[in-house]
């Protein structure tokens, strides 16, 4: 046994000496160290990895350029099925019916001092119909004063007490039920669509766009739909859903105070937004959904394309084809009917009138007037809710060429552009909301 362990031991060492003298062999006759040849090994295979990603990459990038229309269509119709669900419309005119001819004297009162009452502590119009005696409107620009109005009649009527400190009672009841109705619908839309904690406050101000409407399409469920579809599309693409969802939620934040304070939805949506610390993904995509500034991070397209969604897709709002075409005709056409007025857009679902004057016809202080007179003349003539921004420009270009054959030097002068903004909020004539 000590015999063959021996012999055993004998070949291995003239194994390993056989293998060392090999390598020294290979190293003198290729004039190459051991680490050199890794090296170049190494380098080989990394040139040929680099160069087989590069084929893949641009295979799956053309792939990707090819496919992504179909992509997104396929992506954008499995929001819609799984996001958005059909609520009943919202009538943009609030109205109590009063069949009972004595409830009618008595809400009215002695040279209609109760109705009267009501309207100055409710901070409404109250109108009968001329041709429907029995039907009351509630007629105000703010959501929030026509819901506790709307409460305040509806209770009396039933009550028939109306007198003075009835009437008192029942606008303080109204007043505390539906500012808890606006706390409870925040806190339960925050809360069923996972979004993390919020600002009370902030929380608040989204149970207010319960009674905000757009085209007849509620705001606030508008908004969740946004949401829904926003997050969809997020975690299809990997990105944050969570943080898609809030910027879903609150991309038309704007529009629950845009009744009370000057400034588009947009511009007072950002304002809260950044009031209340929110992130700044969330605060571009309010900013950028209607394209008003650039978009910054991915979080902001999908914003943009579940509001395109929730707001375009069949049934979804009230408002014909014809109507809105109509709308946007109407601006082009008092825009264009001013002199030295050469073209006219209306963009932005008519929220903005871009008008184009001719330089040679109209100077600054013309094109400044012509902003304003369009703007006035858009005031008195349309109805149409929220801001409208008038952009006036003139553009001066002049150009001079030098010849190769003279020396002589020709200026130019510089190119001037000019643009004059306008803008104007107007609330509709009849009772209702409109974006």
């Amino acid at each position: 046994m000590d015999q063959t362990n021996k012999t055993i031991q004998e070949l291995r060492s003239q194994a390993n000496q056989l293998a060392h003298d090999r390598l020294e062999t290979l190293q003198k006759r290729g004039r190459l160290s051991t680490d050199e040849a890794k090296k170049q090994i190494l380098d080989a295979l990394t040139r040929d990895l680099n160069r087989e990603r590069d084929v893949e990459l641009r295979y799956q990038s053309d792939e990707a350029e090819v496919n992504a229309p179909k992509l997104a269509k396929i992506m954008a119709i499995d929001a819609i099925q799984r996001g958005p669900v059909d609520m009943p419309r919202e009538h943009t005119e609030h109205t109590v019916q009063i069949n009972d001819r004595s409830v009618k004297q008595k809400l009215v009162g002695r040279e209609a001092q109760n109705i009267r009452y009501i309207e100055s502590l409710t901070g409404t119009d109250l109108v009968f119909d001329p041709d429907e005696s029995s039907m009351l409107h509630i007629v105000t620009a703010d959501p929030i004063r026509r819901e506790i109005a709307k409460t305040v009649l509806t209770n009396l009527v039933v009550s028939k007490q109306i007198n003075t400190q009835s009437i008192e009672h029942q606008v303080d009841m109204a007043q505390t039920n539906v500012m808890d109705d606006i706390r409870k619908t925040g806190e339960k839309t925050v809360s069923s669509l996972h979004i993390g904690w919020m600002h009370p406050d902030l929380i608040k101000i989204v149970g207010r766009l319960k009674y905000r409407t757009s085209y007849g399409q509620n705001v606030l469920n508008h908004s969740v739909e946004v949401a829904d579809i926003a997050g969809l599309l997020a975690s299809e693409l990997g990105l944050d859903v969570k943080l898609a969802k809030r910027a879903g939620l609150l991309h038309d934040i704007g529009k629950a105070i845009d009744r009370e304070v000057d400034g588009t939805h947009v511009e007072l949506g950002v304002k809260i937004a950044e009031t209340y610390d929110e992130d700044p993904q969330v605060i571009n995509s309010i900013a950028s959904h209607h394209g008003d500034v650039d978009v910054t991070t991915p979080i902001a397209y999908l914003v943009a394309a579940g509001d395109s969604i929730s707001g375009g897709r069949p049934g979804a709002r009230s408002e014909s084809v014809e109507e809105y075409v109509n709308r946007l005709k109407s601006l082009e056409r008092i825009a264009s009917s001013k002199p030295g007025v050469k073209e006219s857009y209306a963009i932005q679902a008519g929220r903005e009138i871009r008008i184009m004057v001719d330089p040679h016809q109209v100077n600054d202080e013309q094109n400044d007037e012509i902003a304003n007179q369009v703007k006035d003349q858009i005031e008195e003539e349309l109805t149409y809710p929220g801001k409208i921004k008038v952009t006036s420009i003139r553009d001066f270009k002049a150009f001079a060429f030098i010849g190769t054959d003279t020396k002589k030097a020709h200026h130019s002068a510089p190119n001037r552009s000019r643009s004059s903004n306008s803008g104007h909020a107007k609330h509709a004539k009849k009772a209702g909301n409109h974006a």
